[in-house]
């Protein structure tokens, strides 16, 4: 609708993610830049990591990568997410290939270590690797994230970053109410206008056959008259015509025409039985443009 698409577009209310997937994606749109054929990497089964893996995915990511210490494991999520399965033991070399690692395991110590990391980083030419990790206690070594070109994000991070984006959102909602209003406003003047045009129609259409009644009454009257003068008559009766409806119409318009106001104009000129003009009942329909885009998302890199 227009209110929505004005909300989006106007305020800053759909912008900036609130949800830590989400978070995670756009975090990774703002590292990386375009995520096309990009290589992410699946640590675990966690629910929030499937998602952001599956969101990766939408975002154009080329492959996505399951890993789990269960190979059926990895096979089932990889049937499921369109991924391929692999095994966590090959964990050293999917680093070196992963351009975002979402680590989601149960594992009750880090997994990915800052030797890990080291080696990884030095194979893969130290080409920047964006690691989340969604897991309590770490999957990623803290001290991973003080290597150049490797940024980890945990938990906090991601909350931290939705939390400001949900701020965000608050404080647009004064705003977004104003224009909802205004919409609501506008789209009520459009009904009651819609509502006026049948007996709007048979008004004029009632009121101009009169006029074209008596306008030929007085040419034949007056006979002898040229084309030109002819011509000065009818006009004189069409623009009284429209003299007279003005005020009406406005009002009805502002009315609702099929209210009692509309009910009692059709009476008062003895409207009832004529028909309606197929041309009255035409809508016309509102041209909406404008698409919404995410808002900039804050940095976070914890040194």
């Amino acid at each position: 609708t227009t209110a929505a698409k004005r909300v989006r577009t106007e305020t800053e209310i759909a912008r900036g993610a609130v949800s830590v997937s989400r978070v995670a994606v756009q975090l990774a749109h703002k590292l990386l830049g375009n995520l096309e054929g990009r290589s992410v990497l699946l640590l675990g089964a966690g629910e929030m990591a499937q998602l952001a893996a599956r969101e990766l995915r939408s975002a154009g990511a080329r492959e996505l990568l399951m890993a789990n210490r269960s190979p059926q494991h990895a096979e089932e999520l990889a049937r499921e997410a369109g991924g391929v399965p692999v095994s966590l033991a090959e964990l050293p070399a999917l680093l070196e290939r992963a351009d975002v690692a979402i680590c989601s395991t149960s594992a009750s110590q880090a997994v990915v270590t800052r030797d890990m990391m080291a080696k990884a980083l030095k194979a893969r030419r130290y080409r920047p690797i964006f690691l989340v990790d969604l897991t309590l206690p770490r999957n990623v070594e803290p001290s991973a994230n003080e290597l150049e070109n490797v940024y980890v994000y945990d938990l906090d991070d991601l909350e931290r970053v939705a939390a400001q984006n949900r701020d965000l959102r608050a404080a647009h909602v004064g705003k977004a109410e104003e224009i909802v209003d205004a919409e609501l406003k506008a789209f009520l003047t459009m009904s009651r206008e819609r509502a006026a045009m049948p007996v709007l129609a048979r008004l004029r259409a009632h009121a101009e056959s009169l006029a074209r009644a008596e306008a030929e009454k007085t040419l034949a009257a007056l006979n002898g008259l040229d084309e030109k003068q002819q011509k000065t008559v009818r006009a004189m009766a069409s623009a009284i015509v429209n003299k007279l409806l003005h005020a009406p119409t406005t009002r009805l318009r502002a009315e609702a025409g099929q209210g009692p106001l509309g009910d009692a104009a059709a009476e008062l000129f003895g409207l009832d039985a004529e028909p309606q003009p197929a041309s009255a009942t035409k809508a016309t329909t509102v041209d909406e443009q404008r698409g919404d885009e995410g808002a900039v998302l804050p940095m976070l890199r914890r040194r």
